[in-house]
């Protein structure tokens, strides 16, 4: 997102969460050396990230958005604090076949519509989920050739998925750089509480601060995605070589 607004000279500034202790530096130093690299203005926001979630502040977001996740509520709170138009990057999408449904991955589902619920509450202008900003932007992606290859694999790691990501940015012009391993900022935050109580694999972190969360705004029973269909060209080869996907190609059109 940051190239995309760099390429295009559209007048931006980085805004980072930076929480006390270097509680994320491990995850924030890359935007900070791209940032420094591309001699962009830096908009650092402290946050007592330890007080925001035992204050019961995160809880305020969760009830306000219906928010099921503290992380998402510390974003969320960081927009608060920022004057001008916030974007959020969110990913694209792309389809595969999850068990027995053909299920887009980086389409919102209800955790991340709390981020459009924020906009919408607060009647502020701002992006949800900039590379869902539009139907090219979609089809921008998914329709280049390095990227229909890997459409509708029938097995996808998450190890799969984020190299998938990867070239998907790289081969779109994109100048990024992948992580060892993928990293959302709260690793230190979660071993934390993990020490704290004597758990392990942030499950301290998620009986505290998301659990609450989740019996306030529980998770629909139906999961439902509306995706256009013209942003995939369906007569590929990659895609019309495998016969168990053109029943769910069929699915969609009948749906349509």
């Amino acid at each position: 997102m940051l190239d995309a607004f760099y390429q295009s000279k559209v007048p931006f500034e980085v805004a980072i969460l930076n929480f006390k202790d270097n509680l994320n530096i491990h995850d924030t130093k890359f935007i900070r050396e791209k940032s420094e690299q591309l001699n962009l203005k830096i908009h650092l926001v402290d946050l007592d990230i330890i007080d925001f979630f035992e204050s019961g502040k995160y809880f305020e977001y969760g009830e306000k958005y219906a928010c099921q996740s503290p992380q998402l509520a510390a974003h969320m709170w960081l927009m608060d604090q920022l004057d001008g138009v916030p974007i959020l990057s969110g990913n694209f999408t792309f389809p595969i076949i999850n068990g027995n449904e053909l299920f887009w991955v980086g389409t919102p589902g209800d955790l991340h519509c709390s981020y459009f619920r924020y906009f919408e509450k607060t009647q502020r202008q701002g992006e949800p989920w900039f590379f869902l900003n539009s139907t090219e932007v979609t089809a921008s992606i998914l329709n280049l050739e390095e990227i229909r290859s890997f459409l509708f694999r029938d097995r996808f790691t998450e190890e799969i998925e984020y190299n998938f990501k990867i070239l998907a940015y790289k081969v779109g012009g994109f100048q990024v750089t992948p992580q060892e391993k993928k990293t959302t900022g709260f690793e230190l935050v979660r071993d934390f509480y993990d020490k704290k109580i004597g758990t392990k694999w942030g499950q301290g972190f998620n009986q505290m601060f998301r659990k609450p969360l989740e019996l306030l705004n529980p998770f629909p029973d139906v999961y439902l995605q509306y995706n256009p269909i013209n942003t995939v060209d369906f007569s590929d080869q990659h895609i019309h070589k495998n016969k168990t996907i053109q029943k769910f190609i069929n699915r969609i059109f009948l749906r349509s």
